[in-house]
């Protein structure tokens, strides 16, 4: 009744949670995590018009719902090498864990955290820790298991990922893949999901980005001839001039340049005034990424330069970059695609770093927020639909502390691969995030 005209296209619909599922949306309001905002219903019933599930299809998965479900992670805890480590180091740095120790015991961390907040909600489950070496003979013993076999759920390993996921399969679990691998994993494993998508789908979505917001401008692919860039330059332009061809229907119109110095005569004979300039630059040598900013940093300094406009598109690399110069990424207006994002100006990573101090009186890393974010999601999915909910992951589009949830298939008999990039621009000394629907 509160549609006077009708029910219309386009339209958005704000509609109240059942009271079912009430219960579930004030847990994540008591620990780390709220997506109930006002009037707003949680992420978790985002459905993609588009995509609605067909029930018709049958599954490979387990199905129904169960009262406890069984929880698996398989990470390299490394403990012997770890108590080692930590005796070696001076009395001041004593607390030091080994790297690979920290990582782990951060990522189960952000997994109990995520399990215990759903139990308010009465969700149960019962959590199995493997700890694994850096052998596959560790992987196999434990895949013999009858704790491993009767697995509902698994997220990890960081290594021999192939072969759990071979077993995986064997035993029909759903495996959570934390961390960037092969997409080769998921050929005819449909129970693979990468949580970390791959530098093609990067190239692709950032291409469709580039397209979308700068196809009148000046867009120049700039290739360093770097022997490691070159799958990667390929990989641009091919998404480059496909995108370019559904939206002005050019072929073959994406401007390349063989670059192996950007010299300043070279930039004032590409740019031009009449347009943005949009440089490509899908490099991640260090060396040849810093002069290409710096040379176009003094270029656009000269104060008879000032009509120039630039755009610098580079990689996910360049985030970590910290040696390199802050003012040329500013001046340059340098974007850069990023497979996950920490928003600190949101309230629920606010509330999530807020209660994982609280708990465990240090703040997360990314590990612990990738452990949460992937235990979260999928356990308030079987929740409100059972084991069902891996063969509906599809159909929903969910952000959550450090990544949006954007699972797609390769093909029929594959795995899922979560598509999420974010476009960022450096500005005002931060990256922020630009709109990428």
């Amino acid at each position: 009744n509160g549609l006077t005209e009708g029910l219309k296209a386009n339209t958005t619909i704000k509609l109240a949670a059942p009271e079912s599922k009430l219960a579930l949306y004030k847990s994540w309001e008591v620990t780390p995590v709220s997506v109930v905002n006002n009037n707003q219903a949680s992420h978790l019933t985002m459905v993609k018009p588009d995509t609605l599930l067909n029930t018709n299809i049958p599954s490979v998965f387990k199905t129904g719902k169960k009262n406890v479900y069984n929880v698996g992670v398989i990470l390299p805890f490394m403990l012997d090498k770890n108590k080692d480590f930590m005796e070696s180091q001076d009395q001041k740095a004593r607390l030091t864990l080994y790297e690979p120790t920290r990582q782990a015991l951060d990522f189960q961390l952000g997994v109990e955290m995520a399990l215990d907040s759903l139990k308010k909600a009465g969700v149960n489950t019962n959590l199995r820790i493997f700890d694994v070496q850096k052998d596959s003979a560790s992987y196999k013993k434990i895949f013999q298991t009858s704790e491993f076999k009767n697995l509902d759920l698994l997220i990890g390993p960081f290594d021999w990922i192939e072969l759990t996921a071979k077993a995986a399969k064997e035993n029909k679990i759903p495996m959570l893949i934390p961390v960037a691998c092969s997409n080769k994993v998921m050929l005819d494993n449909p129970f693979v999901f990468k949580s970390i998508t791959t530098a093609s789908v990067i190239a692709d979505e950032s291409s469709r980005f580039l397209i979308s917001n700068f196809k009148n401008e000046n867009i120049i692919l700039v290739d360093g001839r770097g022997k490691n860039d070159a799958g990667v330059q390929k990989a641009y332009k091919k998404h480059l001039n496909k995108y370019f061809f559904e939206q002005t229907g050019k072929k073959d119109s994406i401007r390349t340049l063989q670059l192996d110095f950007l010299s300043t005569n070279t930039i004032e004979s590409i740019l031009r005034k009449d347009k943005m300039n949009v440089l490509i630059v899908p490099s991640n040598d260090f060396s040849y990424v810093s002069s290409t900013l710096s040379n176009l940093h003094k270029f656009l300094s000269k104060h008879y330069h000032k009509d120039y406009k630039v755009t610098v598109f580079g990689t996910d690399e360049w985030i970590k970059w910290d040696q390199m110069d802050i003012l040329h990424k500013l001046k340059c207006n340098v974007h850069v695609p990023a497979p996950t994002l920490v928003d600190f100006d949101t309230l629920h990573v606010h509330k999530f770093i807020k209660g994982f101090r609280n708990r465990y009186k240090t703040d997360p890393d990314k590990y612990a927020m990738m452990g949460f974010d992937l235990a979260f999601f999928w356990m308030a999915g079987y929740a409100q639909h059972g084991l069902d909910f891996s063969n509906m992951v599809q159909n929903y589009d969910i952000t959550m502390n450090q990544t949006r949830f954007i699972f797609t298939k390769m093909n029929e008999t594959s795995g899922c691969l979560n598509k999420n990039v974010y476009i960022l621009k450096y500005e005002n000394y931060k990256l922020i995030p630009q709109k990428n629907d």
